[in-house]
């Protein structure tokens, strides 16, 4: 008999009525089944290599999320990013733009992953902002690790000097808004490459948590998906 341990994988863990989380499961037929609960199926809706892994018996179970198509992120140069915020705010809508900026290796005094290098920023920010008294640009990392940084204080590109933080990329995000289906039950997102259960890489793990972290409240009218987000109490491990 052999004692080799079963592979491993770090996936998304989505939940009715919970903050959705990355976690490490046995990527074994067995995993899956202890991880959701139940018998399972596997698709790839979103037409990539991600999987959904989701109860077989989802039909008779709780509406958990509603699955929407993936958001595009684009590459762009901090210039186009800022000028775009800019005509963004002048329009006063009240509708921002998202955007991401990734610092290289070397602006830091040790080494961080991508997604800890990744800060999200919007246009609803006083740098972007016509008429605005202040300038100030605040961000979160992608991973959570450092949270609203006045980033303006430390890029080269703004007021950090010439041993600021350096720029590798810019990213303008859209939000995934159209609703593919509506998944009933606890399911997973995990690489599915190769029809094999995988890791998600970090960037992509950190952006799907952020697209599917709140629980939502799911209704049909006439025909037409409704959602509303939840806020349950935030379990000391949510993050």
């Amino acid at each position: 008999m052999s004692n080799q341990e079963p592979p491993k994988a770090t996936v998304l863990l989505v939940e009715p009525g919970k903050y959705a989380k990355a976690t490490e499961i046995d990527a074994t037929p067995a995993g899956l089944w202890r991880t959701i609960g139940g018998e399972f199926d596997i698709s790839y809706p979103f037409g990539n290599n991600l999987c959904i892994v989701c109860r077989a018996d989802r039909a008779t179970l709780k509406p958990n999320r509603a699955l929407r198509e993936l958001g595009k992120r684009v590459e762009t140069t901090y210039r186009e990013m800022t000028s775009r915020f800019y005509e963004q705010e002048d329009k006063k809508e009240n509708k921002h733009l998202q955007g991401q900026i990734l610092f290289t290796e070397d602006s830091f005094t040790q080494p961080y992953s991508e997604a800890a290098r990744t800060y999200w920023v919007s246009s609803d920010n006083k740098a972007f902002i016509p008429g605005m008294g202040g300038y100030s640009i605040y961000g979160s990392s992608l991973d959570d690790s450092d949270i609203c940084v006045r980033l303006e204080a430390y890029m080269a590109a703004e007021r950090g000097g010439e041993k600021g933080w350096n720029i590798e990329r810019c990213y303008m995000v859209e939000p995934g808004k159209e609703i593919l289906a509506v998944i009933n039950g606890p399911f997973l997102i995990c690489d599915g490459s190769d029809r094999r259960i995988k890791s998600l890489p970090e960037v992509d793990l950190h952006m799907l948590r952020n697209q599917y972290y709140k629980p939502e409240r799911i209704k049909e009218v006439e025909g037409k998906i409704q959602t509303e987000t939840c806020y349950p109490e935030r379990n000391k491990d949510a993050r």
